[in-house]
């Protein structure tokens, strides 16, 4: 896997990298302050060449889930 770029949502560092010849990997940490020692909360991934986008809103969704009180999609 090939270090692409280094984005942040919501103060969760999300790094971008090549996976495989034609997808992309998004490893996603929480941030120092809500963990000890370095944590990885998710790897997506995806292998379309033109799926960039989709594989970040993906791992925003999962930080977004993460930082959600529980139950707060729970069906009534």
């Amino acid at each position: 896997m090939a270090y692409i770029e280094l984005r942040y949502h919501r103060s969760f560092p999300m790094e971008v990298k090549e996976f495989g010849d034609t997808g992309w990997a998004v490893h996603v940490y929480v941030p120092a302050g809500l963990a000890a020692a370095r944590q990885k909360l998710a790897v997506v991934t995806n292998s379309e060449p033109n799926g960039l986008t989709e594989v970040i809103q993906r791992a925003r969704a999962e930080i977004d889930a993460f930082l959600s009180p529980p139950g707060a999609h729970a069906l009534a």
